[in-house]
């Protein structure tokens, strides 16, 4: 998903701007409008700006690709690492399906070709 509003913002984790589900209040899952994606969602940080995200919650996940093509990813927590691993696209993670979409996301759009503006 692309949205004007994103222009001139800085790269989201996922490489791009993503709509979808929000799972902090699994599992009662709901639908986030566009400025909550875009200032909340798609960019972590979001206790106590969105009602939704729990006080015990990690504060992000931040992804980057390897040396041989696998994905790096990283919890916040108070922009400290609260913990991390490394997991090929296309396998499980360990840490449940959640982060498994989002780094299938990550890689599908850091493999994406850049389109010159």
């Amino acid at each position: 998903m692309d949205w004007p509003a994103w222009r001139g913002r800085f790269r989201p984790p996922l490489g791009r701007p993503h709509s979808g589900t929000c799972h902090a209040e699994a599992p009662n899952a709901f639908l986030p409008d566009a400025e909550l994606l875009i200032d909340c969602c798609n960019v972590g940080y979001a206790r106590g700006r969105c009602e939704r995200v729990p006080a015990a919650a990690d504060d992000a996940v931040r992804f980057s690709h390897g040396p041989s093509g696998e994905v790096r990813w990283s919890f916040e927590r108070n922009h400290l690492p609260a913990h991390y691993g490394t997991t090929v696209p296309g396998e499980e993670s360990g840490q449940g399906s959640v982060l498994d979409r989002q780094i299938a996301a990550f890689a599908a759009a850091v493999d994406r070709p850049r389109r010159r503006r």
